[in-house]
């Protein structure tokens, strides 16, 4: 969910339309239909290369730049011929 220019994680706890109620930072927020466009699912797998991510976002691709980066992983690909380096 984006916030302030920030993304969070929450969990799904209830779905009945029009409405998803979500646990945030230990907090029950409900998003309503006109703010769906500001949920994101959230990638099962970390890939060495961003196609291959389920959900291909923002906050999914950030996510998994992140992960491979506290693994020491640094280099990911993009695609064919692009390569993405995060500077450890």
């Amino acid at each position: 969910h984006h916030h302030d220019g920030e993304w969070r994680e929450g969990t799904v706890t209830r779905m009945v339309d029009p409405e998803i109620d979500v646990q945030l930072d230990g907090e029950d927020v409900v998003i309503t239909k006109q703010q769906y466009s500001d949920v994101h699912l959230v990638n099962d797998l970390v890939v060495e290369d961003l196609t291959k991510l389920d959900f291909l976002h923002e906050p999914g691709i950030l996510d998994c730049l992140r992960i491979r980066h506290a693994s020491d992983q640094i280099y990911t690909y993009s695609g064919d011929g692009i390569l993405v380096a995060v500077n450890p």
